[in-house]
């Protein structure tokens, strides 16, 4: 009778050991996914930086040709009337 609780506990420690170890794996593998999932992160928003200066210089070229045209407008509409 001893030796089958003695069987029935160490089928207990070793179910109990191969849970943990599972655990153990799961934990592990879900770690690498989140330090992946950071890298990709700051990659993105490295990336969104890049973008976003590009489209300013962008807007800020077109704002600055847009002026230039209006001034060159008023300067011709200026010579216009003096003339």
């Amino acid at each position: 009778m001893m030796d089958l609780e003695i069987a029935d506990y160490e089928r207990t420690v070793r179910s109990l050991h191969d849970a943990v170890a599972e655990r153990d794996a799961k934990v592990q593998t879900l770690r690498e996914e989140i330090q992946c999932k950071e890298q990709q992160q700051a990659s993105l928003q490295k990336l969104l930086g890049i973008v976003l200066f590009h489209a300013l210089q962008q807007s800020c070229s077109c704002m600055l040709s847009l002026c230039d045209v209006h001034v060159h407008i008023h300067m011709h509409i200026y010579i216009c009337t003096v003339q």
